[in-house]
């Protein structure tokens, strides 16, 4: 199973599913220097953190 909201496989998971579990990213572009994938509002965190008001950030 595949998300990029890490919220829903956690429910996913408490609610029985017993397979693999895959949280997606997004990024906004890539470093050509480093090869780091960079991010951008509104691609800086999944959209269920911001909904919180979680503050952290996706980091490469």
């Amino acid at each position: 199973m595949q998300s990029f909201e890490p919220g829903s496989l956690k429910y996913m998971k408490a609610k029985g599913l017993n397979t693999r579990l895959i949280q997606l990213i997004d990024g906004d572009g890539v470093d050509m220097k480093t090869g780091a994938v960079t991010f951008a509002v509104p691609s800086d965190r999944p959209y269920d953190w911001t909904k919180a008001g979680d503050k952290r950030f996706l980091t490469s």
